[in-house]
C-alpha cells in the first residue's frame, strides 16, 4: 500500500512539472540597433536626472509598485528639463542584477538601453527593472517594456518586422 502512495505522488509530482512548461510563443525583445521613438515630451523636475514611468504614468520612487516591471528614462544632467521627442537607435544593451534584500532573497534585475539621438546632448538611457526572486528574471521581452512606458515610447522597428 506504501509503494502504491508513493507512485502516485511521483506521477503527480511529474505530471504537475510537465504542465509548467511555458506554451509561449517566441517574445520579441529589444535589441542594438532597433529605433525607439519618444512620443511625448518628458518633465524632469529640478534636481533630478531621471523620472520612472510605471504602467504609463510617471511615478515617484515611493510610489512604485517594486514587483511590477517600470522603466527610468535617465538623462545625462540634471534638471528641471524637459526632454522632447525624438527618434533614438539602441546603442547597447546591458542586462545586471542586484541585491535588493539579502534578508528575504530579493534582487532588482534591471536591463539598460543606451538611446542615441541624432544630437548626443540628447541622449537617454531607458532601464526597465524589477524585483523578484533568485534565478527568476533573465531580461524584459518587449510586451513588459510597452506595459511599463505606455504612451511615452513606441519601437517602430520591431513594430515593423
Amino acid at each position: 500500500m506504501k509503494n502504491r502512495f508513493f507512485y502516485l505522488f511521483i506521477y503527480s509530482y511529474l505530471a504537475a512539472s510537465c504542465s509548467t512548461i511555458s506554451d509561449a510563443v517566441d517574445e520579441a525583445y529589444l535589441n542594438k540597433d532597433d529605433t525607439v521613438k519618444l512620443n511625448k515630451p518628458i518633465d524632469v523636475p529640478d534636481l533630478y536626472s531621471h523620472v520612472i514611468i510605471q504602467d504609463g504614468v510617471i511615478t515617484r520612487e515611493g510610489l512604485l509598485q517594486r514587483y511590477k516591471t517600470s522603466c527610468i528614462v535617465d538623462t545625462a544632467s540634471l534638471g528641471p528639463k524637459t526632454v522632447p521627442q525624438n527618434d533614438y537607435r539602441v546603442s547597447k544593451v546591458s542586462y545586471f542584477e542586484d541585491w535588493y534584500s539579502s534578508a528575504s532573497a530579493v534582487l532588482r534585475y534591471y536591463t539598460e538601453f543606451h538611446l542615441k539621438a541624432s544630437s548626443p546632448e540628447q541622449n537617454i538611457v531607458l532601464t526597465c527593472q524589477v524585483l523578484d526572486g533568485p534565478m527568476q528574471h533573465h531580461g524584459f521581452p518587449l510586451s513588459e517594456i510597452r506595459q511599463a512606458t505606455g504612451p511615452y515610447f513606441t519601437f517602430s522597428s520591431i513594430d515593423n518586422k
